[in-house]
C-alpha cells in the first residue's frame, strides 16, 4: 500500500560524517499507487535510516540526498526504489520539523556553524488539492475513508501553496484559478 513508502532526508559533511537525518512517511500519494507524497508524515524510522547511513557511506557520498523506500509487507524488507541529489516537493516538513538542510548546506559553503538537524515527529506536510483528487481513488478502493482521512488532517503543519510568513504562492495559484 502507499503508506509503505518513505524517504530519508541526510545531510553528509565533506568528511563523510553524517550531519543529520529526516524521515518521512508517505500517508498517501497522488496519484494513489504511483505518484509523489500527498500528505507525509514526520516519523523517525531506524530501519530505513540505518539502512540509506550504509548505502551513502558505501558509495562515499556527500552533500544532500534523499533515499526513497518502499517497505515489501512479505518480506517486511526496505527496498532502495532511488536516490535524488535535490530536495523534495515538500522540503519544507523537514525544515519545519528540525531538519533545515537547505541552511546545512549554506553554513558548510560558507564557513559556520551547523544548524541543530534533531526531527520532531507526528508533523505533516500537505498538499491538498493533490490529496483530494486522489481520494477519489483511495474511497473506491476501500484504503481510505473520509473518517480516517479527516483524522489524518490533524497533524498537517506544513502546506504545498500556503505559510502565513509567505501567503504569496497560495495567492497566485488561487488567481490562476
Amino acid at each position: 500500500e502507499d503508506h509503505e513508502h518513505m524517504s530519508v532526508h541526510a545531510y553528509i559533511l565533506p568528511d563523510g560524517t553524517v550531519a543529520g537525518t529526516f524521515t518521512g512517511s508517505k500517508l498517501r500519494i497522488y496519484p494513489p499507487h504511483a505518484g509523489v507524497g500527498a500528505q507525509v508524515l514526520s516519523r523517525r524510522m531506524p530501519e530505513p535510516e540505518a539502512l540509506a547511513r550504509r548505502v551513502l557511506t558505501a558509495l562515499g557520498y556527500t552533500g544532500f540526498a534523499i533515499l526513497q523506500f518502499k517497505r515489501d509487507v512479505r518480506s517486511g524488507m526496505y527496498d532502495l526504489l532511488e536516490i535524488n541529489c535535490r530536495y523534495s516537493t515538500w522540503t519544507e516538513l523537514p525544515s519545519r520539523t528540525g531538519c533545515n538542510f537547505p541552511l546545512a548546506a549554506y553554513a558548510t559553503l560558507v564557513g559556520q556553524s551547523l544548524p541543530s538537524l534533531e526531527q520532531r515527529e507526528g508533523i505533516s506536510w500537505l498538499d491538498l488539492e493533490r490529496d483530494l483528487r486522489g481520494m477519489r481513488t483511495y474511497r473506491a478502493t476501500g484504503e481510505w475513508t473520509w473518517r480516517a482521512y479527516v483524522q489524518s488532517l490533524t497533524t498537517v503543519r506544513c502546506w504545498a501553496y500556503f505559510a502565513w510568513d509567505d501567503p504569496g504562492p497560495f495567492f497566485r495559484k488561487l488567481l490562476k484559478r
